[in-house]
This record gives C-alpha cells, structure tokens and sequence, in this order.
C-alpha cells in the first residue's frame, strides 16, 4: 500500500485533456506550497475538488512524473483503553456450591459423564454393541446418584 502524504495547495491549473480506453480525463496540475508538483485526473466534465489554499491527503503513482491520487485523510486511531474481560470483572458474591447448577443441568452433565465412561470401559471390547454401551452408562448413572 502506498504511503499517504499530505500537502498545501499553492496553485491549480488544468493541463491537455488525457484520454484512454476507460474514457476521458482533465489532467490537473496541482503545486504544493512546499514546491512540490503533482498530477491529478479527473473523469471529463468534473473539476478539480480542492481549491488553493486546501490541505489534501494524496498518495504518488508515480514519483518520476509526479502522478497522483487523491485519497481521504487517514483516520486516527482512538486511543484503546484496556478493558477487563466480563469473566475478569465477575466476581461471585458467595463461595462456589457444588449445587448452584439446575437440576437438568446436573442431570446432563452426569448422563454425558456416565456414557463417555461406558465408551471409554467398552473401548477395548471391539465386539460390544451399543445397547451394552448404554447400559453400562446407565449403571453408572445409577450409581452416581443413589450412590
């Protein structure tokens, strides 16, 4: 991406019209207060936008021949405070319970405990079905809850 520079507008003068096969172009010849010289196009039957005196923002096609393009001013970046991420900023107003979950929660998370144990006790037996998966999960869940 090319640099984006910036400069004061001296004087304006419209040079020899450019064509080519996207259409036709005026050709601006744009100096800087800084003695700078630039080369600007614009679609036929619009003028330049910026008049003298104007800063403008613009980035050089071309340093040789002193093309340029116009481009909007770059945008500044706002200061980025830090801000502590929602868990970070959460602090419980009582001690962890064990029993702070819903009781569907509590449920699902023995069930998929449970079964992912049976998978794993089943895992060396390549000939077990999934009936005898579930119910092994099933024994295990069982067991968890009425001990």
């Amino acid at each position: 991406m090319a640099k984006t520079l910036r400069g004061n507008i001296n004087h304006i003068e419209q040079k020899q019209d450019y064509s080519n096969n996207y259409g036709n172009y005026h050709n601006w010849q744009v100096i800087l207060k800084s003695g700078e010289v630039l080369y600007f196009l614009t679609k036929e039957g619009y003028p330049f936008k910026h008049g003298v005196g104007e800063e403008i923002y613009y980035q050089l096609k071309n340093e040789e021949t002193g093309n340029a393009k116009l481009v909007d001013a770059p945008e500044e970046q706002p200061q980025q405070s830090f801000k502590k991420p929602a868990y970070v900023q959460q602090i419980p107003s009582k001690p962890f319970s064990g029993q702070s979950k819903a009781p569907d929660t509590q449920t699902s998370i023995i069930r998929q405990s449970s079964l992912k144990a049976a998978i794993e006790f089943h895992g060396t037996d390549k000939i077990s079905r999934v009936e005898e998966v579930l119910n092994t999960a099933r024994i295990f869940v069982e067991f968890v809850n009425n001990g």
